[in-house]
């Protein structure tokens, strides 16, 4: 038996410890400019959910996504790629419930939508 099946809840905080680092190094960003963190603004763009929703949705994003490879910041995709390609890709992939898939894409629609405010529409 391997040590991921012995431990799967180790394997899997260091794992996201891993990638959290490697996150760090290679893109030299803070995880704030990498996921941002909910707040006011964001609640402006949120059409509808609340806090409480976008916190899990970030949870969400900080943890299912970086199982398989390192968080991409949410500001290097525009709007609609996130929209229509990544999100239903990913959510698919990562096997989220309907409530979770909900709640990450509202948490990413409403980052994306107050970097687009803050800084300008960038991304791919």
């Amino acid at each position: 038996m391997s040590i991921a099946n012995r431990h799967p809840r180790t394997t899997r905080i260091a794992g996201a410890l891993l990638a959290l680092a490697c996150l760090a190094v290679a893109a030299c960003r803070s995880m704030e400019q990498v996921v941002p963190p909910v707040g006011p603004a964001m609640l402006s763009s949120a059409q509808g959910a609340s806090a409480e929703a976008l916190t899990r949705g970030r949870g969400i994003y900080l943890d299912a996504c970086i199982r398989c490879h390192v968080a991409e910041a949410i500001g290097d995709y525009g709007l609609e790629r996130w929209r229509a390609k990544i999100l239903p890709d990913m959510s698919r992939r990562a096997k989220l419930s309907p409530q979770q898939t909900a709640e990450l894409t509202s948490y990413v629609l409403a980052a994306r939508e107050t970097l687009d405010r803050v800084a300008g529409p960038t991304g791919r």
